[in-house]
């Protein structure tokens, strides 16, 4: 029997990897293109504040060389951006990938992969980012929270998925509830499952 766990969303790990970070490279990059380019763009005004332009050329040629600079600056920025949250989501994959095999054995088939890895795997990603960013006590309490709020979310939200296709091997408190192959009903012998139509 092959210990590896089903893959989530019906999708494997590297699957997964490129199309989350194909997802959140657009959006990182503009948030940061925005940032950079109105940074870049104050820093260009501060750096030549002394100098100001005192004909219609002059100034002509100030903003133009101001819009460069935005431009160029929004660039760095939002690159610098993209590859630092794609890199966050890339990580937060993996761990819920690790999770998912670490289970797997111990478990029967595919009773590894449910929500409480991916709980697992955001509170491990949410505590990486504050080592790294060097969060304080506080700081570090409120993103774990997120992590754990996000976690639960979206690990639910693919359990019912899971369910919706008509996965057997649903998550047990989606079977305890009704929802999804077996329903409590079915395993006393009465009634119909509780599967999503």
């Amino acid at each position: 029997m092959d210990p590896s766990p089903p893959p989530r969303l019906g999708l494997a790990l590297p699957s997964r990897l490129a199309l989350s970070t194909g997802l959140t490279f657009p959006g990182a990059f503009a948030l940061g293109a925005l940032r950079g380019a109105h940074i870049s763009a104050l820093r260009f005004r501060a750096e030549n504040a002394h100098r100001l332009p005192r004909s219609q050329a002059g100034w002509y040629l100030y903003h133009r060389s101001k819009t460069y600079a935005a431009l160029l600056g929004g660039v760095a920025e939002g690159a610098r951006n993209a590859a630092r949250v794609s890199a966050w989501s890339a990580l937060f994959l993996a761990c819920e990938e690790a999770v998912d095999r670490a289970r797997a054995p111990q478990w029967p088939p595919a009773a590894g992969v449910d929500a409480l890895a991916t709980v697992v795997a955001s509170l491990a990603t949410a505590g990486a980012f504050c080592l790294y960013n060097r969060f304080p006590y506080a700081t570090a309490v409120r993103t774990a929270k997120r992590g754990l709020v996000f976690g639960a979310a979206y690990g639910a939200a693919q359990d019912v998925l899971r369910a919706a296709k008509g996965d057997s091997a649903a998550a047990a408190w989606l079977r305890w509830l009704g929802v999804g192959g077996v329903g409590p009903a079915d395993e006393t012998g009465g009634g119909e499952g509780g599967r999503i139509r």
